[in-house]
C-alpha cells in the first residue's frame, strides 16, 4: 500500500502522523524528583502513630462470624475490621471511636462469583448498626501495644 493510499484508509483525518523526540529533562526536574523520592522514603520509616486493637464481639452470648465492624473516627475516615469467629484486630490512629456493627450474608451451597448475594437473614437492633446511635464506643490510647476492646451486642 502506498502513503497516499495508507492516508485515505486511515481513520483520522487524513493527516500524517509524525513523531517527535521528547523533550529533554532538565538537571533541576530531575533532582526536584530525586528530593521528592527521598523525602517520601524517609517519611516511611519514622515512628508510627497507630496502635493495635483486637477484641471480641458476643452476639446473644456467642461469638459473631461473617460480619464486620467499622470504627468511625471523630475526624478522618472510617476503619473496617473483619470479624472471624468473633475476633476481630485492627490498627487505629490514637483516639474516639464509634463502632457499628455490619452483618454479612451467608452465602448458600454451591454459590459461585457472579451470582447475588441472597440477603441476610440475621437482624441486629438498629442501634448497632447506625453511626448516630450505637451505643458501642473504644478509646484508642497513643502508644499503647496490644489494647483490648470486647464488645457484647444483646
Amino acid at each position: 500500500m502506498d502513503r497516499e493510499t495508507a492516508m485515505k484508509s486511515s481513520p483520522n483525518d487524513g493527516s500524517s502522523r509524525r513523531f517527535r523526540k521528547a523533550p529533554s529533562k532538565s538537571p533541576a526536574g530531575g533532582l526536584a524528583w530525586t528530593c521528592l523520592i527521598l523525602a517520601l522514603a524517609i517519611g516511611c520509616g519514622g515512628e508510627s502513630n497507630v496502635a493495635s486493637l483486637s477484641g471480641r464481639v458476643l452476639y446473644e452470648g456467642a461469638p459473631l462470624s461473617n460480619a464486620s465492624l467499622m470504627f468511625y473516627p471523630v475526624e478522618g475516615r472510617p476503619m473496617i475490621a473483619p470479624l472471624s469467629d468473633g475476633d476481630y484486630s485492627v490498627e487505629l490512629a490514637p483516639g474516639e471511636y464509634r463502632v457499628t456493627v455490619n452483618l454479612g450474608a451467608e452465602l448458600p451451597p454451591g454459590w459461585k462469583e457472579g451470582d447475588p448475594v441472597p440477603p441476610t437473614t440475621r437482624k441486629l437492633p438498629n442501634q448497632f448498626t447506625s453511626r448516630l446511635d450505637t451505643p458501642l464506643t473504644a478509646t484508642v490510647s497513643a502508644g499503647g501495644e496490644g489494647q483490648t476492646v470486647d464488645f457484647n451486642v444483646p
